[in-house]
């Protein structure tokens, strides 16, 4: 009887070695599609194979210093180049935003779903045009504790004022993103 159930558990352990072995390969395969989407899709907002190419690696190297996960990172980086492209933001300035943001936010301790937050809420400015409060003191803030106070900052005005400026609707997007991410580099770089 033992001899016989050792038999069986042993035949049920290459079973599940080959089951692991089988499932191992069919996620290999997945993240590969997922990364040549993402590839392709990088490549298609840079504006070419060689733009797509240099912000993959700066994209992979980033995610490697900053300690958050490749895939996320790629798919918040394309998000931003979605919304500035045809922009006053579109290239170079859009990967110095995305590098402030995110560096400040991990000199911060922010988790990826919070820097995820803040990036969106930098599509969400560029999409809109204009600064709005929930973007800049919520999600930002979340991200970036005192970005607000950041913000005024790069704007050269008081909290106050920023605060009238926001809710009239006056800072505009195109305007504020590069003076806030050339603050956060000063302050948090």
């Amino acid at each position: 009887i033992l001899r016989g159930a050792r038999l069986a558990l042993g035949a049920f352990g290459v079973q599940l070695g080959v089951t692991g072995l089988v499932q191992f390969g069919k996620e290999v395969i997945q993240t590969g599609m997922e990364m040549e989407a993402m590839r392709t899709a990088t490549n298609t907002l840079s504006g070419g194979i060689r733009a797509g190419s240099e912000n993959f690696v700066f994209l992979q190297e980033r995610a490697y210093r900053l300690g958050f996960g490749v895939k996320g990172l790629i798919a918040d980086f394309n998000g931003l180049q979605a919304a500035t492209r045809g922009t006053t933001l579109e290239g170079e300035k859009t990967r110095a935003i995305f590098d402030a943001v995110t560096s400040a936010a991990r000199v911060m301790g922010s988790s990826h779903q919070q820097v995820h937050s803040a990036l969106l809420a930098l599509e969400q400015m560029v999409s809109k045009g204009t600064v709005s409060m929930e973007e800049l003191r919520r999600q930002l803030g979340n991200a970036i504790p005192g970005a607000f106070e950041i913000a005024a900052r790069a704007m050269g005005v008081s909290t106050q004022e920023l605060n009238r400026m926001v809710r009239a609707g006056e800072v505009m997007a195109d305007d504020f993103l590069p003076k806030f991410a050339r603050q956060l580099q000063r302050e948090l770089g």
